[in-house]
C-alpha cells in the first residue's frame, strides 16, 4: 500500500488525522503573538558618553578615540563607528552574527572601564546598551500636560509616571524630555573668593574629597568580625553650604550658593504649539509589543486616577500596538478577499461547484495547519508572516487542482470514482511533490547566507510560504482524494465559450511552436533579453520600502541661536502649517529644537490617509508655500534622517573620505563638493559648507603665554570653568544620586566681550588676562566628527533627481567626478556604510537566485532521474523575467 492510497483504505483515521491539525491549528491562530515586524537584533553594541560642554575635536581625541583602542582588543569585532559631537560621544560597535552579544557586552564593559582612566575627569555614567534600533524600539509616545509648568517637575513625573511604566514585564525604559533631573548647583561667588583669598581649586578638591564613602578595614573580636567604613558622602545640600573651606574658617556657603535646582533646558518640544514634556517607553528586545502596549495602557489608566497627578494629562498619540492591529488587520482583509477571488477563479475554468468547494477546502485548512507550525516553530503574527500567507494562498490550491483535474479525467474516461482517485492521485503524486519541494528549495540559499537583517526578514516570509504549500501537499494527497472518490459529479459540465473559444487557439499556437522550435526558442531569448532594459531603468535596493504617514521640515540656521531664539523660528513655521491646515489636512504637528544645532518640525497625516500618494502630495505643498524666513533656510523631506543614505524613495550617493586630521579631511570635502557641481541631474550637496556651525577659537600666542609662565592646559581649564563649570562625584539624594556641578551662576557667566578679561593663573601663582595670551577669532566646525573602523570619515553627499537616474547609474557618475581626484597617503574615499550595505545586499540576492537555480535542477534531476527535463522546465524562467522586470518597471516599484 502507497502513501497515496492510504487516505482511499484508511478514510477514518485520515479524517481524524486531518481534524486534529485543524484544531491546533485553530488553536495557535489565537496564541500566535502580534508584532509589526521580525524581532532583529542585530549583533550591536550602542556606547554613550555624556561629556557637557565638550567640543567636537575634545570628544574625539578624549573620548572616542580611548575606548577605540581598547575595543579593538576584542576578538569578533566587524567594524567600530564612532560619532563626536558638542557634549557627548557615542560609538556603535558590531559583530559578527555568531557571536554571543551578551558576552560581548561584558567585554565592552570591560574595555571601557580599562579606558576610563585615560577620559576625562568630568565623565561619569557611561551608557552601554545593546542595539537601539532593533528589537528594543519605542512602542509608546506622549505628551504630558497641565495647566500648570511642569518645566520643574521632573521629580514628580519620574516617581509617579515613569517608574511605574518601567516596572511593566517588558518595557526596557522610559524616557522624559521636557523636564531635567535636578542636580546640585554650587554657583561660586567671586567677589566672596577674591576677598578672602581662596581659589576655586580649594573648594572644588575640598568637596570632592569629603564626598565619598571609604572602607576603613576590618576589626576583629575573639567572636565576632566588623568591617569598618567612614560615611561622609552628603545627604543634602545644607551639609555641602555647612562645609569647611580653607584655613580660615570659611564655609562653602560663605563663597557659594548651594541649591537642589533643575538645570537650564538648552532644547525644548512643541505638540500642536503648545510646550509639551514628553514621554517615550521602549520594550524589551525579546518582549512582544501588543502584550506590552496593552500592559502599558493599563498602567496609565491606573497612574491618571493618582491624587497627586490631578491637573496633568497623559496623552498617547503614538501607539505601536494599535498601528500593528490596524496593518496586521488590512493584510488579513486583503488576504480573505484574495482567497475568494481565487474560488471564483477556480469555479470559472472547473465549472462545478461540489469539485471547486473541494479544491477551496485547501486554503483555509493549510493556512490553520500553517499557524499550528507557526506557533510550534516560535514564530509570530506579522507584516510579513502574513504577506507569506498572502502570497501562499495563489499557491496553495495549485497542487489540489492537479489532482482533481487529473481524478476527473480518469472518470471521463468510464472508471468509477473510487478507482479514478486512486489511480489519478497515484499517476500525478510525483509532479506534485516535485512542484511543492522545488518552491521549498528556491529558498534554500538563506540556510547558507550569512545572517542579517535582509536574511532575517526573507526567512521570515519563506517559511510561511514553505509551510503552507507543504500543508496544501499533504491536503492534495489526503482529502482531495478522499473527497472525489465519495462526492465526485454525476454529470460532467460543458465549457464555457471562453475554454471553447481559447483552448483551440492555443492547440494551434502550441502545434505552430512545435513545427518551429528554432524560431520559437530565438523569440523565447529576445523576449527574455528585451528585460535588460527595464532591469536597468529600475532602482535596486537592499531595504525594505517603509511607509510613513509624515513630512519633516528641516529649519537650518545660519548662525549660531538660543533656544528661545530657535522657538521663535519653530513658532513661525507653525503658525504658517496651522494657517492652512483645511487646504493640508494634516492631524497634528510636533517640533524639535535645540542650541547643538538640530531643528525641525514634523507634519502628520491622519492614519486613515497616509499613504504615497498622499505624503508626496503634502510634501509638494510644503515645499511650494512655506515662508521665508530670515537667516533660517526651510527645507522639505528626509534631509538629515537620510542625509547619507539612499533608497526610500531618494536617489542619494555619498562619498565618504577617510583619513586621521578631521580638518584636513573638511579641505578634502570642501573640495569634492566643488567637483560634484554641475554634475547631470543634481539637485543638492550637502556638504562642509552645508552641516558646520560656528565657534569661538583661541589661537595661543606661545611666546606670550612661556614668558607670562601660562601653560595652555591652564587657559582651557579656566575657559572650561568659567563656561560649563565642573561636574562633582554624584550627590546622594533622597531618591537616588543627581548630579552636582560646581561653577559660576548663569547670570555671572563671562560674555564674548569679557572674554578678553579672563583671569588665567599662571605657573607662578600670578594672574593674567587671556587676551595677553591668546587671541580669539570666530571660525566653523563641524556639528559632529564621524568615525569608520578608527578613521576619522567626512561625508559629501549627492541628492539626484529620482525621476531620472537610478542609484547605479547616480554612482557611475560620482565616481566618474572623482576621476584624478589626488588623495594624499592613509587617505581614501568609498560610497559609506550605506554604499556597502547596499551592495552586501544586492550581492547576497544575486547570490541566493544564482543557488536557488541550482538546488532547483539538482532536485528535479533527482525526482525525474533526468538532465533534460529540468533544464526544459527552467527555460520558462525567461518569460518570469519578462513580465517580472517589465512589470517593476510599468508600475514604478524597485
Amino acid at each position: 500500500m502507497g502513501l497515496t492510497d492510504l487516505p482511499l483504505d484508511r478514510p477514518v483515521a485520515t479524517l481524524m488525522l486531518l481534524l486534529s491539525l485543524v484544531v491546533l491549528g485553530t488553536v495557535s491562530l489565537f496564541l500566535l503573538p502580534l508584532d509589526f515586524m521580525p524581532v532583529v537584533n542585530e549583533p550591536e553594541v550602542d556606547i554613550e558618553v555624556p561629556f557637557p560642554g565638550s567640543h567636537p575635536l575634545e570628544s574625539l581625541r578624549e573620548v572616542v578615540e580611548p575606548i577605540e583602542d581598547e575595543i579593538a582588543t576584542i576578538p569578533d569585532v566587524k567594524s567600530i563607528n564612532g560619532n563626536a559631537s558638542s557634549g557627548s560621544a557615542r560609538l556603535e560597535v558590531r559583530f559578527d552574527w555568531n557571536v554571543d552579544i551578551d558576552i560581548k557586552k561584558m567585554e565592552i564593559r570591560e574595555a571601557v572601564e580599562r579606558a576610563r582612566p585615560n577620559l576625562p575627569d568630568t565623565i561619569g555614567h557611561i551608557s552601554i546598551r545593546g542595539d537601539t534600533d532593533g528589537g528594543s524600539a519605542q512602542v509608546l509616545a506622549g505628551r504630558i500636560s497641565a495647566e500648570r509648568d511642569l518645566s520643574e517637575s521632573w521629580d514628580l513625573l519620574d516617581r509617579r509616571i515613569g517608574r511605574p511604566l518601567e516596572r511593566i514585564k517588558g518595557v526596557a525604559r522610559v524616557d522624559l524630555y521636557g523636564v531635567e533631573q535636578q542636580q546640585v548647583r554650587i554657583d561660586l561667588d567671586l567677589d566672596a573668593l577674591r576677598r578672602h583669598g581662596i581659589g576655586a581649586g580649594e573648594v572644588l578638591g575640598t568637596i570632592n574629597g569629603a564626598n565619598q564613602d571609604v572602607d576603613a578595614g576590618v576589626i576583629r573580636g575573639d567572636v565576632v568580625r566588623y568591617e569598618v567604613r567612614t560615611l561622609t558622602r552628603f545627604r543634602s545640600a545644607n551639609e555641602i553650604a555647612a562645609l569647611r573651606v580653607g584655613e580660615k574658617g570659611l564655609r562653602v556657603g560663605d563663597v557659594a550658593v548651594v541649591e537642589l535646582r533643575e538645570p537650564r533646558l538648552d532644547y525644548g518640544r512643541h505638540l500642536d504649539r503648545a510646550f509639551a514634556v514628553g514621554i517615550d517607553v521602549y520594550k524589551e528586545p525579546s518582549a512582544n509589543t501588543v502584550d506590552v502596549v496593552e500592559r502599558a495602557l493599563e498602567r496609565i489608566e491606573e497612574i491618571t486616577a493618582d491624587p497627586q497627578l490631578e491637573g496633568i494629562n497623559l496623552l498617547i498619540w503614538e501607539n505601536q500596538g494599535e498601528a500593528i492591529r490596524k496593518s496586521l488587520t488590512g493584510l488579513r482583509n486583503a488576504g480573505i478577499y484574495g482567497g475568494i477571488m481565487a474560488i471564483a477563479v477556480l469555479h470559472f475554468f472547473l465549472r462545478r461547484w461540489r469539485t471547486t468547494l473541494i479544491v477551496a477546502t485547501a486554503i483555509p485548512f493549510s493556512l490553520l495547519v500553517t499557524c499550528g507550525a507557526m506557533f510550534a516553530l516560535g514564530s509570530q503574527f506579522d507584516v510579513l508572516t502574513l504577506l507569506g500567507l498572502m502570497l501562499g494562498v495563489g499557491m496553495l490550491v495549485d497542487n489540489a487542482v492537479v489532482v482533481i483535474e487529473n481524478i476527473h479525467r480518469y472518470e471521463g474516461l468510464g472508471m468509477a470514482p473510487p478507482q479514478a482517485a486512486r489511480l489519478g492521485t497515484r499517476q500525478v503524486a510525483l509532479a506534485v511533490v516535485a512542484s511543492t519541494a522545488t518552491t521549498i528549495f528556491v529558498w534554500s540559499w538563506l540556510f547558507v547566507s550569512e545572517r542579517g537583517t535582509m536574511v532575517i526578514m526573507m526567512g521570515a516570509v519563506a517559511l510561511t510560504i514553505c509551510l503552507a504549500v507543504a500543508c496544501s501537499l499533504l491536503i492534495s494527497l489526503t482529502f482531495i482524494p478522499l473527497a472525489a472518490a465519495r462526492f465526485s459529479p454525476v454529470n460532467k459540465p460543458k465549457p464555457g465559450i471562453v475554454i471553447r473559444r481559447v483552448v483551440p487557439a492555443y492547440r494551434r499556437v502550441l502545434n505552430w511552436t512545435l513545427d518551429h522550435r528554432l524560431v520559437t526558442l530565438i523569440c523565447l531569448f529576445v523576449i527574455a533579453g528585451s528585460a535588460a532594459w527595464p532591469l536597468s531603468q529600475i532602482e535596486k535596493s537592499g531595504e525594505m520600502p517603509m511607509q510613513s504617514r509624515e513630512v519633516p521640515i528641516f529649519l537650518r540656521v545660519y548662525d549660531n541661536a538660543s533656544k528661545e531664539v530657535l522657538e521663535g523660528y519653530v513658532d513661525q513655521v507653525e503658525e504658517w502649517v496651522f494657517s492652512r491646515q483645511a487646504e493640508l489636512g494634516f492631524e497634528s504637528v510636533y517640533s524639535w529644537y535645540t542650541e547643538r544645532g538640530f531643528c525641525m518640525t514634523r507634519v502628520y497625516l491622519p492614519e486613515s490617509e497616509a499613504n504615497p500618494e498622499a505624503v508626496a502630495r503634502l510634501r509638494s505643498q510644503l515645499r511650494e508655500g512655506l515662508p521665508e524666513i530670515p537667516g533660517v533656510k526651510l527645507e522639505v523631506g528626509d534631509r538629515d534622517m537620510w542625509r547619507h543614505r539612499g533608497g526610500q524613495d531618494r536617489r542619494m550617493v555619498s562619498v565618504a573620505l577617510h583619513g586621521e586630521d578631521p580638518e584636513y579631511l573638511e579641505e578634502l570635502a570642501t573640495s569634492v563638493e566643488e567637483r560634484m557641481r554641475g554634475i547631470d541631474h543634481l539637485e543638492e550637496i550637502w556638504g562642509p559648507s552645508v552641516h558646520g556651525t560656528q565657534e569661538l577659537r583661541l589661537v595661543i600666542d606661545a611666546e606670550a603665554a612661556h614668558s607670562l609662565d601660562v601653560s595652555p592646559r591652564a587657559i582651557a581649564d579656566a575657559v572650561g570653568f568659567a563656561f560649563r563649570g565642573r561636574r562633582l562625584r554624584r550627590f546622594q539624594g533622597p531618591d537616588g544620586e543627581v548630579e552636582m556641578v560646581l561653577g559660576l551662576p548663569e547670570d555671572a557667566q563671562p560674555g564674548i566681550d569679557a572674554l578678553a578679561d579672563l583671569p588665567i593663573p599662571s605657573r607662578t601663582g600670578s594672574i593674567v588676562p587671556l587676551s595677553s595670551v591668546a587671541e580669539v577669532t570666530i571660525a566653523r566646525t563641524p556639528e559632529r566628527i564621524r568615525r569608520e573602523d578608527r578613521q576619522t570619515t567626512q561625508m559629501v553627499t549627492v541628492q539626484f533627481d529620482k525621476e531620472a537616474i537610478t542609484t547605479e547609474d547616480a554612482q557611475r557618475l560620482v565616481r566618474q567626478r572623482m576621476v584624478g581626484f589626488k588623495l594624499p597617503e592613509g587617505y581614501s574615499w568609498d560610497f559609506g556604510q550605506w554604499g556597502r550595505d547596499r551592495g552586501d545586499a544586492l550581492g547576497t540576492m544575486t547570490r541566493g537566485v544564482v543557488m536557488s537555480l541550482l538546488a532547483v535542477i539538482l532536485l528535479m534531476a533527482a525526482i525525474f532521474e533526468s538532465f533534460t527535463q529540468p533544464f526544459a522546465i527552467l527555460i520558462t524562467l525567461m518569460l518570469a523575467f519578462f513580465g517580472a522586470f517589465w512589470s517593476l518597471w510599468i508600475f514604478g516599484f524597485d
